[in-house]
């Protein structure tokens, strides 16, 4: 401390609900993981850890925070000094600490917190952190065993390694919008940051792998850098798109997919269809004999089809798709000959011989089917301003130690533990938990402005 005498350590002071559970409980309790992201990226792969029982620090800017606190309408709490539902959707189980990363002292601060980190993950441009004295040999001087996930557009070297990179950016030019919309239509964005949460589920999957190679290798066990770009995740996730256009058929003159709308390349019929009743649904016939029970299902033209050499393989049926399509089309459109006339009376039938077929639902409608609603798919948390805060389960439901997952679940091995926290709402509590100021550096840092502390307390 700077103050004459002994410097006084912070007193964690009564623990709250929320902080008792992030150090008790989950698959990986006792994990501290150091969060310096923002955006979506890294704050979903940190949340993916922090469900999982690891004590996630979110670091942010003092008086501004993660930028998509501010991503709205809509907004959590109303409008005026809301928290915007896209911050809420990937920041869940954390604690926020509120540090100023540009201060000398605040920088000094998030170093004590590294070198009692497992996991530091963040999405700095390049040679930021290096430039912060946050750097991986840095952190590793003084943290050996400590695993640096560094997320970024297009990763740690390269041609475009200096490059921002978002989610839209680099889905189109690492191909995704080329093979997305309709046939006729311009590229089209996905719906959700797909790029950016596959980029999220690839840190978490590299982060649990690294943390496992420390942790069995010993007291001389040593950490990672690991280099994670939504480049790479993109170009990697587009798995059969990607290996077609790499292997096209010789002499075929091939050189790009094509968009197909909800139809798929390679598989027929695989694609949105209407109803009777004009409402839309997906139908699929994945092999032959999936194809067969469409025909036998629907009858009328498809009547006898599958027997047709024209129609009775897959790559046959690829090559004369438009008929095979309409025929479809027209015996959905009948209800089946009037034996299912609304969509969801073709679902039914449709299952009943074994074949997938689903409606196509709103968001609204997908959390309010039966389904969803028997696996919990909805999680709803206290917020000290928003109130009840409605989200996305965790998608992992974990079965008991030693028990088949059919035969009941375990609540807290995977969790969604607390709402998104305020601003700065844990700074003091999480820098005094991790031993990283004392109570004169908080009291300092909080009134020369370096340190933010919120006021809520949520027992």
């Amino acid at each position: 401390g700077d103050r004459q005498g002994a410097p006084r350590r912070a007193a964690a002071g009564p623990r709250r609900r929320m902080a008792v559970s992030a150090q008790g409980s989950g698959m990986l309790r006792g994990v501290r993981v150091l969060d310096l992201t923002r955006i979506l990226a890294g704050p979903f792969a940190t949340m993916q850890l922090a469900d999982m029982g690891a004590d996630v620090l979110k670091v942010e800017m003092p008086g501004r925070g993660d930028d998509t606190r501010s991503w709205g309408p809509p907004f959590l709490g109303g409008d005026s000094g809301g928290m915007a539902t896209y911050f809420a959707s990937v920041n869940r189980s954390k604690r926020s600490v509120a540090v100023d990363l540009k201060h000398p002292r605040g920088a000094q601060a998030v170093r004590s917190l590294a070198s009692k980190a497992d996991v530091v993950i963040e999405n700095f441009r390049p040679g930021t952190l290096d430039r912060m004295g946050l750097g991986y040999e840095s952190l590793s001087a003084a943290n050996k065993r400590v695993v640096l996930c560094s997320l970024t557009g297009y990763g740690q070297w390269g041609p475009a390694s200096e490059a921002a990179g978002y989610d839209v950016s680099v889905a189109a030019e690492g191909g995704l919008l080329s093979i997305t919309g309709e046939p006729d239509g311009p590229p089209v964005k996905p719906g959700v940051a797909v790029t950016d949460m596959m980029t999220g589920m690839h840190a978490a999957a590299a982060v649990l792998a690294a943390l496992l190679e420390v942790r069995s290798g010993g007291e001389q066990a040593v950490g990672r850098h690991l280099d994670v770009s939504l480049m790479d995740c993109q170009l990697g996730s587009l798995a059969n798109i990607a290996a077609a256009a790499l292997n096209p058929p010789a002499g075929s003159g091939q050189t790009s997919q094509s968009r197909w709308g909800s139809a798929h390349p390679s598989i027929v019929p695989y694609q949105a269809f209407e109803a009777a009743d004009g409402r839309p649904l997906i139908v699929s016939a994945m092999n032959d004999a999936q194809f067969a029970a469409l025909c036998s299902a629907l009858g009328g033209s498809l009547a006898g089809m599958s027997d047709d050499p024209r129609f009775a393989t897959n790559a046959a049926r690829v090559k004369h798709r438009e008929q095979v399509v309409a025929a479809v089309r027209c015996e959905l459109k009948s209800g089946a000959g009037g034996a299912a006339v609304t969509r969801e009376e073709l679902v039914r039938l449709l299952r009943r011989n074994g074949l997938a077929a689903s409606p196509i639902n709103s968001v609204e409608e997908a959390f309010e089917t039966d389904h969803a609603r028997g696996r919990r798919a909805v999680v709803e948390l206290h917020h000290p301003v928003a109130g009840s805060v409605r989200l996305p389960a965790p998608a992992i439901r974990a079965g008991k130690r030693g028990v088949d997952a059919s035969k009941g679940t375990d609540g807290e091995a995977v969790a969604a533990r607390w709402a998104p926290p305020l601003l700065g709402e844990h700074t003091r509590e999480a820098l005094a938990d991790w031993g990283a100021c004392t109570e004169d550096e908080l009291e300092a840092g909080i009134s020369e402005g370096w340190l933010q502390q919120a006021g809520a307390d949520r027992r």
